[in-house]
């Protein structure tokens, strides 16, 4: 739900997207209507409100249901592409320590969503799935794994 914008290279100079979740909702679908309303929207919950309004009306038109290997590979291209742009979310992910564990924290959030892609503290134990998360430390260590690239002259 960050407001870092991602630019996505599928032609020369790339499309630009206001954030990452305006992204991810969008390649749900295929209907090029509901994306540029999603597009639309100013916010990124704005914008994933406008996705699930979408998705329960008009569910032959997803190209990607939720909380399924397709969504989570979707997701890891989202952030991919977010560490792409953003140099220094690469940088912050991997000064995190290598064994460290991340957890999206949907304390404050109810329903599936937020079972599945984080965790609630429940008196002293973290229950849900934490995909996001999870995602993240897969991310990290295979960056920590890539060699750093040399440029030569």
């Amino acid at each position: 739900m960050s407001r870092h914008p991602l630019r996505v290279p599928k032609e020369p100079g790339g499309v630009r997207y206001q954030t990452a979740e305006h992204y991810y909702q969008c390649m749900k679908f295929d209907d090029p209507q509901i994306q540029q309303e999603i597009l639309a929207e100013n916010s990124p919950m704005t914008a994933k409100w406008v996705a699930r309004g979408k998705a329960r009306d008009f569910p032959e038109k997803r190209a990607i249901t939720s909380y399924n290997p397709a969504d989570l590979d979707l997701m890891r291209r989202t952030i991919r592409l977010k560490l792409k742009n953003h140099a220094n979310l690469k940088d912050e992910l991997l000064a995190l320590p290598e064994d460290g564990i991340i957890i999206e924290d949907a304390s404050a959030r109810r329903g599936e969503s937020a079972r599945f892609w984080g965790m609630r503290l429940q008196g002293n134990i973290w229950t849900g799935q934490n995909w996001l998360g999870r995602l993240w430390m897969e991310l990290r260590l295979e960056l920590a794994k890539t060699p750093a690239q040399t440029t030569s002259n």
